[in-house]
């Protein structure tokens, strides 16, 4: 028995002083009073996120594409009603993330690796594309 609790010594030691460290990084909960301006403000945003989620689903071209997938255009406004205040806000920023008309910054970028491509290319001498470049004699 003797040398059972001599080996369980460093081992429940180490466990103290793990359960000793863990109660340390845990941060304190903060209670605070909630200003009326705030709970104003916060239940606004939420109708205005309803009310632009709605507005885009109300497009023709939206319901176009719902009537495509199966989705019954009468049931949208009722399946926006039960999503929680989260889900809206974070589906009306991606609302508002969307490109109107096409990712742009990818047509540039797809443009740019090309004109890069082309100006290598011509610099080499595989190709005379752009007449600003001089060309190397071989």
């Amino acid at each position: 028995m003797n040398k059972f609790s001599l080996a369980t010594r460093p081992v429940s030691r180490f466990l103290i002083l793990c359960l000793v460290f863990m109660g340390i990084h845990v941060a304190a909960a903060r209670a605070q009073i909630i200003g009326t301006e705030t709970m104003i403000n916060s239940r606004a945003v939420t109708s205005e996120n309803r009310a632009r989620v709605q507005a885009f689903l109300e497009r023709k071209e939206v319901r176009k594409q719902m009537l495509a997938m199966g989705v019954n255009p009468k049931n949208v406004s009722a399946r926006v009603n039960s999503l929680t205040n989260a889900q809206v806000a974070d589906l009306a920023g991606r609302i508002g993330k969307l490109p109107a008309g096409g990712d742009f910054g990818g047509v540039l970028f797809i443009g740019l690796v090309v004109f890069l491509v082309l100006l290598y290319t011509d610099i080499m001498g595989y190709t005379d594309v752009f007449p600003f470049v001089k060309k190397h004699a071989r």
